[in-house]
């Protein structure tokens, strides 16, 4: 009975009740981290993009070599190194670029794992070789003939090896004892996107609303109020709307210092009402995910009496 199908980096190991004669699985060192690596993007230029144009299955990156796979739950996953990139995309055309606030504001969510199917993986520092299945399961595959029958006879050549801290990536199910144990095709023509193949949103490709993601922080606003308000008495003021900001904050004192400011109002909104007791100074700024603006001109508003 055939013990399993492993791989050892020297000659004259009797594996399985067949002997590699000569096999020396070269491994690939990248400097990466759990959640999150570097993607040799040999230097592509990718365009700038607008908020609108980020939707659900993007591949996205900021001002680092790091490429993120949008998900349709909102959030972002990485690719941890290139070999895994290149079984689900042919180049890295399709990358676009954001802010690097604008990618801050996604969630990461974790990394992206092999395509199912495409390759079969080890650890370095382990012999035993696997399949992948969905949603990043790894099967053992028992034996050479399953592996010679479902990655043809140059199967060794489809083995690569993955860094021991992307292993917690990955589930391991149940041992492929024969080929008919995994359906290599369906698995793979199954794996439509990185969302299906790693079960977001219920394993179902649900499409989302673009993320709106800004490009520049918005630009300072103006406030405009009356010169002067009756004691007591509740005043409304305004300012200008800026493009894509989508807070506000005013702040008031009684000196134009603003060394312990009062807040006044915060919100979307670009209209707020206040009452005074005697002369004020006003300030608004805005903000979006991308940053805040620069406060505003200050204006005063003085005491009238009736």
């Amino acid at each position: 009975m055939a013990r399993g199908l492993e791989i050892y980096a020297a000659e004259g190991y009797n594996v399985s009740g067949f002997k590699i004669k000569r096999f020396y699985m070269r491994r690939i060192v990248f400097v990466l981290s759990i959640l999150c690596a570097v993607v040799g993007a040999g230097g592509f230029a990718a365009r700038a993009v607008k908020a609108v144009d980020i939707a659900t299955g993007d591949l996205i990156k900021a001002s680092q070599a790091a490429v993120y796979y949008y998900g349709s739950d909102g959030g972002r996953y990485c690719f941890p190194n290139d070999k895994i990139f290149f079984t689900w995309y042919n180049n890295f055309s399709g990358v676009k670029t954001v802010t690097e606030a604008g990618l801050a504001a996604i969630p990461l969510r974790g990394n992206v794992t092999y395509k199912p199917g495409v390759k079969m993986v080890k650890i370095a520092s382990a012999p035993r070789v696997y399949a992948v299945d969905r949603g990043g399961v790894l099967r053992w595959v028992a034996s050479e003939e399953a592996a010679s029958a479902l990655y043809g006879a140059d199967w060794k050549t489809e083995v690569h090896d993955i860094d021991v801290a992307l292993f917690v990536n990955y589930k391991i199910g149940s041992n492929i004892i024969y080929a008919s144990d995994f359906d290599r095709a369906a698995v793979t023509s199954g794996a439509i996107n990185i969302s299906v193949s790693v079960g977001l949103a219920g394993g179902t490709w649900l499409p989302v609303a673009p993320s709106v993601i800004p490009v520049a922080a918005p630009a300072s606003p103006a406030i405009n109020a009356p010169a002067t308000a009756i004691p007591g008495i509740f005043f409304t003021f305004n300012w200008s709307a800026q493009s894509n900001a989508t807070n506000y904050t005013v702040q008031r004192f009684s000196r134009s210092s603003f060394t312990n400011p009062v807040a006044v109002y915060s919100g979307p909104n670009t209209s707020a009402s206040d009452t005074i007791w005697s002369p004020q100074y006003y300030r608004v700024r805005a903000e979006n995910d991308a940053g805040i603006s620069a406060w505003s001109p200050i204006v005063s508003v003085g005491i009238t009496y009736r």
